[in-house]
């Protein structure tokens, strides 16, 4: 067996590093998305909201109910030396989390929704495919007036669809 791994090693290359063809990808579960390109709701969104309209400081049990889709998501408060900080508990894990991202399986985290970051999807000598037509960084400063109208017209479209299935509502703070 090991002449073997060592003639193959030798035909692709004696420096060859990591699994050799055929045996295998990387542990873990393969990406969904990129954080960057994801739809996401903050919880601190909806404390300044909170704050806006009340204008009190935030109290610890958040008197606000947050929906997608009929999937309820938990606000918690978490006590800071300046007062509380509302955060999500993720629907999937029970872990709580800044931030919540807009998912084909609704609103989850970053980790049970799969999502890597762009500066790990970057390698040396690979271009990154953002669903656009490679045009090339020195013509994207260049796009026709038109394309970046129709483009943003179509994001806004996306993102008003997406963010029209979120609901917030207001709770007395006696409930």
């Amino acid at each position: 067996m090991n002449e073997l791994m060592t003639l193959l090693r030798e035909a692709l290359g004696a420096g060859r590093r990591g699994p050799l063809p055929g045996q295998g990808r990387g542990p873990g579960e393969p990406w969904q998305g990129l954080v960057e390109e994801t739809p996401q709701v903050w919880a601190a969104w909806l404390a300044e909201y909170w704050r806006a309209k009340t204008r009190r400081p935030l109290p610890e049990v958040p008197p606000i109910r947050l929906t997608y889709e009929g999937q309820e998501v938990r606000l918690v408060g978490v006590e800071r030396p300046f007062g509380y900080e509302w955060q999500f508990l993720c629907p999937e894990c029970g872990e709580r989390r800044r931030v919540l991202y807009l998912t084909r399986r609704g609103l989850l985290c970053r980790r049970c929704g799969r999502l890597g970051y762009l500066s790990q999807a970057r390698r040396k000598g690979r271009t990154l495919e953002l669903g656009l037509p490679l045009w090339g960084r020195r013509m994207l400063g260049g796009l026709p007036e038109a394309l970046a109208q129709d483009l943003a017209q179509n994001v806004r479209k996306e993102l008003e669809g997406l963010f029209s299935k979120l609901s917030v509502e207001v709770r007395d703070e006696e409930d």
